[in-house]
């Protein structure tokens, strides 16, 4: 797989680029009520009778793996079956994305999706197997979450300095992803361009292996979930220089926002979302829906997603959630367009 990018568009290239994304980088606000009412079709008697498979289309250990399980381990209870969770990661979540898109619809094979799969990957593939749209039933909008940028304890501290150094440095120094493609990639590239820096892209099989790399020294930063990397910031292991949220982390009061730091407007965040194959029935739908909204809204499951740097969402319908997908393709497409960043 080849990545194409501008190391650096020329002035008035990356003027546009910078006009274009200045209006797309934000999460839609929608997200945040994504929900005006909640789902109330009565369940189908026989479902679940067996198993279900909820397929992660990226590496165990990474933050959507993280919150994926925990869902898992309450939605088996709730639904009287087993939920178990398969990684079927690869290609920035295309690997596992198709396999629930030709699954058959019957409920038993689930997917969660994200930005990455149900966002980016349409406007930044050629040829992608599967269409975020056509190929699901979106079911629910689960979380949001917040990305912060990261760096080695050998870097500047503040977001300013971090700029100036990399900035008088081309090509020195290099950033992490979770791969080619993901959330963490393309948001990467978007800093970049703000910030008028260059810097090398090294992509790596999920976002575990990539934080690893930030906290032995090379890379040098990243991108990534708030969340998921709570604990090595708090143990002083990896830098947090500012947050991708409107607000600062209650958890991390002294880490300004991006906005406050000097990237006005930059809120780089992901997301994700249940979904089933395309002409599941509606009646299991609403059964899926049901049952994680009701997930989602339980305090101690909440309290326990926000210590992971999860922002749960309880209120989403099937239509909100499509609705979202649809907004983001096309807040992706102009940020694509705008990078000049496509994958082969």
């Amino acid at each position: 797989m080849m990545m194409t990018a501008n190391r650096m568009p020329s002035p008035s290239n990356r003027a546009k680029a910078v006009t274009v994304l200045r209006g797309a980088i934000r999460v839609v606000s929608a997200i945040a009520l994504c929900g005006l009412f909640a789902s109330g079709a009565q369940a189908q008697e026989r479902y679940p009778a067996r198993p279900i498979t909820l397929v992660v289309p990226f590496a165990a250990g990474g933050p959507t793996d993280n919150f994926s399980r925990v869902v898992a381990e309450r939605l088996s209870k709730d639904l009287g079956q087993p939920v178990v969770v398969v990684n079927r990661a690869g290609a920035g979540g295309i690997i596992g994305t198709q396999s629930v898109a030709t699954s058959k619809p019957d409920g038993y094979t689930l997917l969660i999706g994200t930005a990455a799969t149900h966002g980016i990957n349409l406007p930044l593939y050629k040829s992608l197997p599967y269409h975020p749209l056509r190929d699901f039933e979106m079911v629910a909008f689960l979380n949001r979450q917040s990305f912060v940028l990261l760096t080695a304890p050998s870097m500047p501290r503040n977001l300013k300095e971090f700029i100036a150094t990399v900035k008088a440095n081309p090509q020195k120094y290099a950033y992490a992803s979770a791969g080619n493609g993901t959330t963490s990639h393309l948001y990467a590239e978007i800093l970049k361009t703000l910030a008028g820096i260059d810097a090398v892209h090294v992509p790596f099989k999920g976002s575990g292996p990539a934080l690893q790399s930030i906290l032995g020294g090379q890379p040098q930063f990243m991108l990534e979930s708030f969340g998921f990397a709570k604990g090595q910031i708090q143990a002083g292991k990896i830098q947090a220089l500012a947050v991708g949220s409107r607000k600062r982390s209650v958890d991390f009061p002294d880490v300004p926002t991006l906005t406050e730091a000097g990237l006005q407007g930059f809120e780089p965040a992901t997301w994700s979302l249940l979904a089933a194959p395309a002409k599941t029935p509606r009646a299991i739908v609403d059964q899926l829906n049901a049952a994680v909204n009701k997930i989602m809204s339980d305090r101690a499951i909440v309290e326990r997603l926000d210590g992971i740097g999860f922002e749960s969402i309880a209120d989403s319908t099937p239509e909100s959630a499509t609705a979202i997908v649809k907004s983001e393709i096309e807040k992706f497409t102009q940020v694509v367009t705008a990078l000049g960043i496509k994958l082969d």
